[in-house]
């Protein structure tokens, strides 16, 4: 299966502005594609995979019209493939940083092989259904451009961009969730916001590099 990417669709967006975007047949979009779409106003409908596990799941199709507002959640089968790769970012992210700060690249391989494994979004549900909803992650840090800062903190902040963008996002999904949905989508902010921490953490460790 392909994965649709944001770059992709920005290179496409520059040379012709589009109102609207058809996905490739077997194709998906990575959460970085779709939040593009959606921050653009740009209309597009779920893929075949994802009609048909809805469809299977007894829950209707839906099109993705470009505001959070309207994004579904029935089923929650995006909020599972967005965890999935970025599980899969991070694993990648946790090898390149092994040698940079293998502390980070531990925890990290860790907690995106957690995430890889998810399989359904009750997975992420958080033990106590009384506590608070958790906040989405802050804005990034921003490493600073010296010749002694490894370009791996540069990944890092990117990472951090991409978990909190998708966390904000399905925060926002989270109005008009059912109880049980609602407890999945406050795990997964929750599991996003640990994750930032832990690229903050190691990113500030770039700061002593300078």
């Amino acid at each position: 299966m392909r994965f649709v990417t944001e770059d992709e669709l920005r290179d496409a967006y520059a040379t012709t502005p589009f109102d609207s975007y058809d996905l490739p047949d077997g194709a998906r979009l990575t959460p970085g594609a779709r939040q593009f779409l959606i921050d653009f106003g740009v209309s597009f409908e779920a893929s075949d995979a994802e009609r048909s596990e809805r469809a299977g799941a007894g829950t209707p199709s839906h099109a993705w019209r470009g505001s959070h507002e309207t994004a579904p959640c029935d089923g929650l089968s995006d909020l599972v493939w967005d965890v999935r790769l970025l599980g899969s970012e991070l694993r990648l992210l946790a090898r390149r940083s092994q040698g940079i700060d293998n502390a980070f690249a531990r925890q990290a391989d860790a907690l995106g092989h957690a995430w890889q494994d998810v399989r359904e979004a009750g997975d992420l549900a958080l033990a106590d259904a009384s506590a608070q909803s958790p906040s989405p992650p802050g804005p990034p840090p921003a490493p600073p451009l010296a010749a002694g800062v490894h370009p791996v903190f540069f990944e890092m902040a990117r990472m951090h961009a991409e978990v909190g963008r998708c966390a904000h996002a399905w925060a926002q999904a989270r109005a008009g969730a059912s109880d049980a949905e609602a407890a999945s989508l406050d795990g997964w902010v929750a599991r996003a916001a640990q994750a930032c921490q832990l690229l903050e953490e190691s990113m500030g460790k770039a700061e002593g590099k300078v």
